[in-house]
């Protein structure tokens, strides 16, 4: 069986680059992660996230994550099953799952489905993810956090979920390989209220004047960038540009 997912994981990667060709044309990041181990699933609600703004309890269960070349361990995961109902011959659901990296958090939502395992196993199941739409994108980037933040992207999930104690306890043992396909982070973002607001707070801690924490890019602000700029030996532009966003800790 494992095999069999092995060359499912094969077949996704190979599809994958042309998909995210299509949907992103400037990648700055893959990421290979495994969850693996059992969980015993708890009911929690789900925070309104993008796109569909509503809140709703989900069966969450959390898990480790590793670096599916290496092994080590990078994080902790959160997956939370909502909206669960038959269909293609097994089950459908929406897989809101949380990764947390020590860079960040990324977020993704999408439908997927569950069917029985290739080889008769009546306790194991098969998991992958649905194939989304051209130009979709199924991370939710105003829900990520770190360098992750405002990055859209597209997952991919192919694995096995043992399902024997699932009646009896509510517990899941994962086995479960994602392909995470991260894009650029749109530079538009960087002037936005939010981040200009962060920028300020980081300025006014560190002892400069950029007048109202109002996420305007106004006058004091920008000499206050100019003057952090030259403290640090950077181009003094008064810009929040991607270079001085680093350097404040902004992502």
């Amino acid at each position: 069986m494992y095999r069999t997912i092995l060359m499912t994981i094969a077949m996704l990667t190979t599809g994958l680059s042309v998909f995210a060709n299509a949907v992103t044309p400037d990648h700055s990041r893959t990421l290979i992660v495994q969850l693996k181990g059992r969980a015993i699933g708890e009911t929690r609600t789900i925070p309104p996230i993008d796109p569909t703004r509503t809140t709703s309890e989900g069966n969450c269960f959390d898990a480790d994550i590793t670096d599916a070349v290496t092994s080590n361990s990078i994080g902790t995961a959160t997956r939370c099953f909502t909206d669960v109902s038959p269909g293609n011959g097994g089950t459908v659901l929406t897989d809101t799952t949380f990764f947390r990296l020590r860079e960040g958090t990324i977020v993704s939502r999408s439908r997927t489905t569950v069917t029985p395992a290739l080889d008769g196993s009546p306790d194991v199941v098969h998991i992958a993810t649905a194939i989304p739409a051209p130009s979709a994108t199924t991370i939710l980037p105003d829900a990520g956090s770190g360098v992750f933040r405002a990055v859209p992207g597209t997952p991919r999930l192919a694995g096995a979920m043992d399902m024997s104690q699932f009646r009896a306890r509510n517990e899941i043992g994962f086995n479960d390989i994602y392909i995470i396909r991260l894009a650029e982070r749109p530079v538009a973002l960087m002037d936005s209220h939010a981040r200009i607001r962060q920028a300020q707070r980081q300025l006014q801690e560190k002892g400069f004047v950029p007048g109202r924490i109002d996420g305007v890019l106004g006058t004091q602000t920008r000499v206050a960038l100019q003057q952090y700029q030259a403290k640090r030996g950077l181009p003094r532009t008064g810009e929040l540009d991607e270079v001085t966003s680093r350097a404040l800790g902004i992502y």
